[in-house]
């Protein structure tokens, strides 16, 4: 919401990603180190800090580091979640059973909007019916109201 009314004012939108960015850095640092001083060497591990280079550098600015977004950083909880195993894994096993493994879940879901083309059609045959009065701009004398629906904000 915050990110709308910088838009609407002609903001860069590289501008908005870094502000973005920061943020993201800021409020992550604020909540992992809650009022302490982060020191020594910082990894940068997971998806996000992996494929980001410019969420990497906002943490650096932040910290005022260099951190460190080493090789495989994308599958490092992963080896400690493998290397924290109380029992050791078949891999052999552990991949016949993904390749065996279907889908057996049941989801709540609630019915379709619509059941055909033809009810499709149907409502959209009637809802352009109460279409509110065009005018030709160029030519119309008076006062008016202007609304632009910008997504989430409407300005």
């Amino acid at each position: 919401s915050d990110v709308q009314p910088l838009l609407n004012q002609g903001a860069r939108k590289t501008d908005i990603c870094a502000s973005i960015f920061a943020a993201v850095a800021n409020q992550t640092i604020a909540g992992l180190a809650q009022g302490r001083p982060i020191e020594g060497k910082v990894l940068y591990l997971g998806g996000p800090l992996t494929f980001l280079p410019q969420l990497r550098a906002s943490f650096d600015h932040a910290l005022k580091i260099q951190g460190i977004c080493p090789e495989n950083s994308l599958y490092y909880v992963a080896l400690g979640a493998a290397y924290c195993s109380a029992e050791e894994v078949d891999l052999g096993k552990a991949l016949e059973n993904v390749r065996k493994y279907g889908c057996t879940g049941s989801f709540l879901s609630i019915p379709p909007l619509f059941t055909s083309r033809a009810e499709y059609d149907e409502f959209r045959r009637r809802h352009a019916q109460c279409k509110a009065p065009r005018g030709d701009i160029a030519s119309y004398r008076g006062g008016a109201f202007l609304g632009i629906d910008a997504g989430s904000t409407t300005v």
